[in-house]
């Protein structure tokens, strides 16, 4: 009658060559990368969403400022067909005391047309900012190579 308690604890092993620190590498690798795109991917959705956003509230404030520009003319007695013609129309039918409404109304367009080139340039802006990862040379790579500045290819 008796207890017999039987423990096995293994603390440490080792090999020379390495074999057995080399078997996870290959799952610590493949966990890294996957981890590594999940998170370029959550980063480049909030990018977007906050484009989207930032398009949408451009897109209220220009739409908006020539509604109120419109709305200050229509108030006036200035026609809407006058008003969907243009300045040139507008300047034609108003008095000198509606020029205001006239410079509000122009500055509104003039917003609009900017934002609207803008929204062009951006695309080429976040394409370069894009690419400057790819084309970019490390500090430390030059500071290494004093004649990879000079070095023509």
């Amino acid at each position: 009658m008796g207890l017999e308690i039987v423990s096995f604890n293994i603390q440490n092993i080792f090999d020379e060559g390495g074999v057995i620190d080399n078997l996870g590498i290959d799952n610590v690798v493949a966990i890294s990368k996957t981890a590594q795109i999940a998170k370029a991917e959550a980063e480049r959705d909030v990018k977007i969403a906050q484009a989207q956003a930032n398009k949408e509230a451009n897109d209220a404030q220009m739409n908006s400022e020539k509604a109120i520009a419109e709305k200050a003319l229509l108030d006036a007695g200035i026609p809407e067909d006058v008003i969907k013609a243009g300045t040139k129309a507008i300047q034609k039918s108003i008095n000198p005391t509606q020029m205001g409404l006239l410079y509000q109304f122009m500055a509104a367009e003039a917003y609009l047309k900017f934002v609207l080139k803008r929204r062009d340039y951006k695309y080429i802006v976040s394409t370069g900012n894009a690419a400057k990862p790819m084309i970019a040379v490390d500090v430390n790579d030059l500071d290494r190579d004093e004649n990879l500045l000079n070095t023509p290819e």
